[in-house]
């Protein structure tokens, strides 16, 4: 089995740092219409305290939910074997390893920025510039889709 790290993969890095970085950006995104009408409101003398007690943990939680969705559809990890191949994202890579979902690889296809590859019911996007080995990816799912990497297969018994 061969596995493939993404530039995103979290290595020894503990969830919460991961989660805390990831945070950040979405933070900011959903807190400045807040400090936006917080500041008008302030400028005309109306109340702050609504803007502080409903608009910020509502941008909180909404940072929250989307940092949760962006980790857990971010590959950072790939892992392949015969005939088929696993996907890992952010997520799954902080926690202890559950059990991997293989499916079938039925279509490997080279885009001007990624690699395309279909697996079961699903289109992944491998860009180039966060698969470091995308090269060695590349040919680990070529030769696994063909069926040419399978020591594990018992020999056939048909001459």
């Amino acid at each position: 089995m061969d596995v493939f790290k993404s530039t995103h993969h979290p290595g020894d890095a503990s969830a919460t740092l991961i989660y805390g970085r990831a945070l950040m950006a979405p933070l900011a995104f959903f807190t400045l219409p807040v400090m936006i009408a917080a500041t008008a409101a302030a400028l005309q003398q109306h109340r702050l305290l609504p803007f502080l007690t409903w608009g910020l943990p509502a941008a909180l939680l909404a940072a929250t939910v989307w940092t949760r969705f962006r980790l857990g559809a971010t590959p950072a990890e790939v892992r392949v074997r015969d005939h088929q191949a696993a996907v890992r994202s952010v997520h799954d890579c902080l926690g202890p390893t559950p059990e991997e979902h293989w499916q079938w690889i039925h279509d490997i296809r080279r885009g001007s920025d990624a690699l395309i590859v279909t697996m079961g019911f699903e289109t992944h996007r491998f860009r180039y510039s966060t698969w470091p080995d995308h090269r060695a990816l590349l040919k680990a799912l070529r030769s696994a889709r063909a069926g040419s990497n399978t020591p594990s297969q018992p020999a056939s018994s048909h001459a």
